[in-house]
């Protein structure tokens, strides 16, 4: 999943500079900012709920030094999409201010190299293709993230209940005091008629 966070976007930025015109994504810019406005208003939220995700819970050295790596790496993620969802909110919101303006640049001419002009415009598409279609991707990993802290997160609450189940049990067989001896002396006695 990681290398295909990469190499998907990468695609599609190719196909969008090849084939999809800058003028579709300026006409797309306020559905776009729609979207990526909701997501970081989601990221907002979920980020300090794993914060608090942490609680000790009667765990283990262990278990708790593994949940907090967990959370620790899904935090950055976290935190990386979000800052992801703004770079392409601020792209977004750049080529909108590019609608109806020219997108050509004159190069000057450096000796006998003449290039003339330049359009930008496949480049910005191409950009704006690879930053939308990089938050899609990694929005996927938004979905396993949570349901992997649940999974680990329920799997410790489990074992620190299993363990408090088992400590009550010997505390309690501990505290019962039975009577030395369960059974009278003359008991399996066989008694013969007189």
């Amino acid at each position: 999943m990681k290398w295909v966070g990469i190499i998907l976007p990468t695609i599609i930025a190719i196909a969008s500079f090849i084939w999809m015109p800058l003028s579709v994504w300026i006409q797309m810019n306020q559905g776009l900012l729609v979207f990526l406005g909701l997501l970081a208003a989601a990221l907002v939220q979920i980020i300090p709920v794993t914060a608090n995700f942490l609680q000790s819970d009667r765990l283990t050295p262990i278990e708790a030094e593994r949940l907090s790596a967990q959370l620790g790496k899904q935090q950055l993620y976290w935190i990386g999409l979000l800052a992801s969802t703004v770079a392409a909110v601020v792209l977004v919101v750049i080529i909108s201010a590019l609608d109806k303006k020219p997108t050509e640049i004159e190069i000057p001419k450096l000796g006998r190299l003449d290039i003339g002009t330049i359009d930008i415009a496949p480049g910005l598409s191409a950009l704006v293709a690879f930053a939308i279609s990089f938050v899609l991707v990694k929005m996927f990993g938004l979905f396993q993230g949570v349901i992997s802290l649940q999974k680990l997160r329920s799997e410790l609450v489990i074992n620190a209940a299993k363990r408090a189940a088992a400590e009550q049990v010997k505390q309690a067989s501990s505290e019962v005091s039975l009577p030395q001896q369960l059974v009278p002396d003359d008991y399996g006695k066989i008694i013969r008629p007189h």
